[in-house]
């Protein structure tokens, strides 16, 4: 026990020691500063990277309207991109036709396992339902 009490007051002096060094006091000073400024650095970063998606969506946004407003009558370099999206619009709505015809297959062949309830099927394959994504 006596052991453990000098061991004790031997880091006790020590610390005391450290602590009234300068130099430690410096360290102290110097890892307190930087971790505030790593904590502001962070907190700007975090706004930065908002305020970047926050600007995507307005563009985004904007192309949609514009879109919208001028999709009867597209005009110069809009014309190749209006196409895309009425080129990709055409196939998701293929895809969603076929996808269903397939979901109504398979469920048929399959309804005993999925309660009568097409809709298990997305459970089945997906994990969730085509409304949860």
């Amino acid at each position: 026990m006596a052991d453990t009490m000098d061991k004790l007051s031997t880091v006790l002096r020590k610390a005391k020691e450290l602590s009234e060094d300068g130099n430690v006091r410096d360290m102290i000073h110097q890892g307190k500063s930087i971790a505030g400024d790593v904590s502001a650095y962070a907190k700007v970063k975090v706004s930065l990277s908002h305020d970047e998606e926050e600007l995507k969506r307005t563009y985004l946004e904007i192309g949609k309207l514009y879109y919208e407003d001028n999709k009867e009558n597209p005009q110069g370099f809009y014309i190749p991109l209006f196409d895309k999206i009425l080129e990709l619009t055409d196939s998701i709505e293929l895809k969603r036709v076929e996808s269903e015809a397939i979901k109504n297959t398979l469920f048929s062949k399959t309804k005993d396992s999925t309660e009568g309830n097409p809709d298990s099927l997305d459970v089945i394959a997906f994990g969730r339902k085509d409304s949860e994504k």
